[in-house]
């Protein structure tokens, strides 16, 4: 077996200073800094109960923050690596004039390609433990089809038809593959999608197997080390190698015309160039992928590839009933039965899969042949499918046997349908490396803070998930409202979401809805959604929300203090509970929000200078009250304004509202994982007439919160 790199060495890390870990309008409690890095006494003996619990414990929320320092700590040993993937720290050179800036950025631009291979490989190296794991061997019986929506009885039952796995350390993976999982997980409606449609419940009753992955990560480095005998058995199932590093040199694809088995590099970034020039690097990692097949000469790249997996899941509906992805869960993310209505002839859920056995399918299965002389696209399969939905379209009569107009939850299935092919050509609901990505800007947010060195971090822990309750307590009072958390309660909300039947339960006991976690939001509307949280937390509980001391949340309480006064025309009673939960913090170590799923996307720019022009004015005022007030004025300058400094270690700059995540993205992954297109025509806005915008791959949740 070729394989890839040396394994990596055990690269130096600076150590984190620790910081005080106050949360909520309480004294911060008593902090004396941690000895020689070791993680506080007490979190070696975490306990966690075996039955589940019906909210994310103490212990389970500092479980998560060391697997998260441990995610932390592989991306920095790869990342830091020169030379790793043929990727040399030298090419910095040939991506700025030299200025000391200048050629920090380009730095963490080449750290960032690295790890983007690396994701990408642990990507693929998820996909075969997912389907040879002990814990996700689905039975024959499992598989699902259409028919199982039409019996109400078992189709409601399925958050609980899954037999949680006694997992030991020895059936553990490697700790990629387990980010993977990871952000795979709190991807919540995705996860429970693919559980269902792919025959793999019992991984969805599993969940995180806190008790063996606590006891794999040191209590000194926060290092996972697994034994022996979970490599020999992950090596076992999946024929490939414990280290990602060991692993196959070359991503192994199936020709989708001759189906001949065709090697391709992972990247070409660095290959016999002295530059990082990603708008010509064609591996499958890179976002310009290209390779001819060596027997037959076709064409295969990412669109090439996304549009065969449409093709093949026709297929599978075709010939085996499975439903398409995106066709099975409820506009409020429940497994709602076809008997409840009018049966599966005009289920809306299932209209898209009607559409396609209605003679659409003829249509799309022509024009994707891997034998036709012209080269199918995306595009052409929305063109096809724009079409079809014509007002007055026969097809659509003919799968609603009665109707021949479109209703909205039947427009939503077309557009949670396609929103599983933007990006994403792998057997999942969404790009899992995207996932990655986007969840590496929150544990990057999660080691700045270091709660988990904290001496006072079972208070700490404590008193985010009581915010947590009452983050949960607004969603219900406001159904429809996007709510936004702040980092603590970010951190409850992960850590619930990595217990999948616990998570379903509390969330739709309490609001009737299966909450998603959506991880690619417009950013705009996020600082939007923020403001509005904050206020509503302060009205219902008289404490600030947002604890951070950079000056966007200074800001966003100052339009809080502004919305009181209107409540109430007086604020004095108010104001001396928000000045207690208001106390100085250096920027980036508090509560600030979380918007680790904010995306980039054009928008009108008219909207745009007005909202920056309201946060300007209430960062006057914040900046006029902290004079007064003696304390620090909130800065703006480049250094200050930055949330964090970057994962590669140089300051994130933010615009009129710093609640963006690391942006050293762009062309490195082979699709965008902070941005996406709402542009009238582009790919990602699906077929006129089924949806609005925020459709690219992760963007599409119906009516999801969060």
């Amino acid at each position: 077996m070729e394989t890839s790199q040396p394994p990596l060495g055990k690269i130096g890390l600076a150590g984190s200073p620790t910081v005080s870990a106050n949360i909520g309008s309480l004294p911060p409690p008593a902090y004396m800094p941690a000895q020689s890095g070791a993680l506080p006494a007490g979190i070696s003996s975490l306990t966690f109960n075996a039955a589940g619990e019906p909210k994310p414990t103490v212990d389970q929320c500092i479980f998560h923050l060391k697997l998260l320092e441990a995610f932390h700590r592989l991306r920095q040993d790869v990342g830091h690596t020169d030379g790793l993937f043929g990727i040399h720290d030298r090419l910095a050179q040939s991506l700025s004039s030299q200025t000391p800036e200048q050629h920090d950025v380009a730095l963490a631009q080449v750290r960032e390609k690295r790890w983007a291979v690396y994701v990408a490989r642990a990507v693929d190296r998820f996909e075969s433990w997912w389907s040879s794991s002990r814990i996700s061997q689905g039975r024959p019986d499992q598989r699902f089809t259409q028919s199982h929506l039409a019996y109400e009885a078992g189709f409601d039952d399925t958050p609980r038809s899954g037999a949680p796995r006694n997992v030991t350390p020895e059936d553990l993976p490697p700790l990629d593959v387990l980010m993977v999982w990871h952000s795979y997980m709190l991807n919540p409606r995705d996860f429970f999608e693919d559980c269902i449609r792919l025959g793999r419940l019992d991984f969805w009753a599993t969940g995180m197997p806190w008790r063996p992955v606590n006891s794999c990560i040191d209590n000194a480095s926060c290092r996972y080390e697994a034994p022996a005998g979970a490599r020999l058995r992950f090596e076992a199932a999946t024929g490939r190698a414990w280290e990602n590093l060991h692993d196959l040199a070359k991503k192994i694809l199936r020709c989708p015309a001759c189906l001949a088995n065709v090697a391709v590099p992972w990247t070409t970034c660095g290959a016999g160039i002295d530059s990082l020039l990603t708008s010509q690097a064609v591996g499958y990692a890179d976002s310009l992928f290209f390779q001819l097949c060596s027997r037959c000469g076709r064409v295969m790249n990412h669109d090439a590839l996304r549009v065969h997996k449409f093709r093949r899941d026709l297929q599978l509906l075709l010939l085996e009933d499975l439903p398409m992805p995106g066709t099975i869960l409820s506009l409020t993310g429940l497994p709602e039965s076809a008997a409840k209505g009018d049966g599966l002839s005009r289920h809306p859920v299932t209209f898209p899969n009607r559409l396609l056995k209605a003679g659409l399918k003829t249509r799309i299965l022509e024009i994707t042949d891997p034998h036709a002389r012209t080269l199918a696209s995306m595009s052409d399969i929305k063109d096809a499918i724009q079409h079809a939905v014509l007002p007055e379209s026969s097809l659509i009569r003919e799968a609603n046997v009665i109707s021949a107009s479109l209703v909205r939850p039947e427009k939503i299935a077309i557009r949670r349908m396609m929103s599983r092919y933007w990006e994403n050509s792998s057997p999942f609901a969404l790009d899992l490396v995207g996932a990655v990505v986007r969840q590496g800007s929150f544990v990057q947010k999660m080691h700045s803070i270091d709660w988990v060195h904290s001496p006072a971090v079972t208070s700490t822990m404590r008193r985010l998930v009581e915010k947590y309750e009452r983050f949960f307590q607004i969603m219900a009072a406001n159904p429809g409202r996007m709510v936004v958390p702040t980092l603590d309660v970010d951190l409850a909300w992960h850590t619930h979401q990595l217990a999948p039947p616990s998570y379903y339960a509390y969330a739709t006991t309490r609001t009737q809805i299966f909450i998603d976690h959506d991880d690619k939001i417009d950013e705009g509307k996020l600082g939007d959604a923020f403001i509005w949280t904050s206020k509503k937390y302060q009205k219902m509980f008289l404490e600030a929300y947002a604890e951070c001391a950079c000056w966007y949340c200074a800001s966003t309480r100052e339009l809080q203090r502004s919305l009181m006064s209107q409540i109430t025309g007086s604020i004095s009673g108010i104001e001396t509970r928000l000045e207690a939960s208001d106390p100085p913090r250096e920027v980036g170590k508090g509560a600030h929000v979380s918007a680790h799923s904010a995306v980039d996307l054009a928008r009108d720019p008219v909207v745009a200078r007005a909202a920056a022009a309201k946060l300007d004015a209430a960062y006057r005022k914040a900046c006029e009250r902290a004079r007064k007030k003696g304390r620090p004025i909130p800065k703006r300058s480049r250094s200050a304004d930055a949330v964090a400094y970057g994962s590669w270690g140089y300051p994130v700059p933010a615009g009129y509202a710093p609640h963006k995540g690391d942006r050293c993205t762009g062309g490195f992954y082979a699709g965008h994982p902070a941005c996406m297109s709402v542009v009238e025509g582009a790919a990602g806005n699906c077929a006129a007439g089924t949806c609005g915008g925020t459709v690219a791959a992760g963007g599409c949740a119906g009516t999801a919160m969060g």
